[in-house]
């Protein structure tokens, strides 16, 4: 990251929740230096829903890791509700549990926890009153319908129900941005349904950003803007007319490595 665009609160884009200027990424095999992504630039207005789509390959995880702060190793600028993010560990760190949320395709529940612990577990890293701690888990677990299923470990639900407690656990402590990677691609279409339901209805009680990398059409066909990756270079922004009057944008970067935490 360069270290010239430290400067935090700058609030350049006062009406993004997330903003890309010129990000670029490469990576070394060898002496061979590979592109993965050239010259990024993106603005996510607060509380969109918006997909990430692109072949596999195209680039995706290296966007989805850099925006979730899991790769700080990039040029370019990047601000988070108008805070300038930089290459320091602890800022990071902090700024992921306190304003990131994220929800994966194979769930990454821990598996000796219940699914209230599982959703609790943010609160306790931020440090939240156990009163408190319970309010708020009492309540996102009623809201998925999980009540009656908070003792249960993760091999005692279901694929969906798993999903939701991933979704309840990525939203319990309203973060301005959730990263998402393929979170309906295990699905069956009723589910992957529910799935996207509950992920729209939390997201606009807390006002949430969502990122969404998926290659199911069952997901981008409901997001508000769909950015397309593609191997290489940015192209200019193409804009048209997409389901349930959504912005199709097609960004066109290359590359991608797995989605860590």
């Amino acid at each position: 990251m360069n270290s010239s665009n430290s400067k935090s609160n700058s609030n350049l884009n006062p009406q993004s929740m997330l903003a890309l200027t010129a990000i670029q990424k490469s990576y070394h095999q060898g002496d061979e230096s590979i592109c993965a992504l050239k010259e990024i630039n993106l603005n996510i207005p607060r509380g969109q829903f918006v997909a990430l789509s692109g072949p596999s390959g195209s680039g995706k995880s290296t966007l989805l890791n850099i925006c979730g702060l899991l790769d700080q190793q990039y040029q370019g600028s990047y601000e988070l509700d108008g805070q300038r993010m930089t290459n320091n560990a602890t800022l990071c760190t902090q700024v992921r549990r306190e304003k990131l949320g994220f929800v994966f395709q194979h769930f990454n529940l821990v598996p000796v926890l219940t699914a209230y612990e599982n959703v609790e577990y943010p609160l306790i890293l931020n440090r939240f009153s156990s009163t408190d701690r319970k309010i708020k888990v009492s309540e996102i677990l009623e809201k998925i319908g999980l009540k009656d299923h908070q003792h249960r470990r993760p091999d005692r639900l279901s694929g969906g129900q798993q999903q939701r407690v991933a979704i309840a656990r990525a939203l319990v402590n309203s973060p301005l941005l959730v990263i998402a990677d393929e979170p309906t691609a295990n699905l069956d279409t009723r589910t992957a349904n529910q799935v996207i339901d509950l992920m729209q209805t939390l997201g606009q009680e807390h006002n949430t950003t969502f990122l969404i990398a998926t290659h199911d059409h069952r997901m981008s066909s409901r997001c508000d803007q769909i950015i397309e990756l593609q191997d290489g270079s940015l192209a200019s922004p193409l804009l048209h007319d997409a389901p349930q009057g959504s912005m199709v944008q097609e960004i066109l970067p290359h590359a991608s490595t797995e989605l860590r935490l």
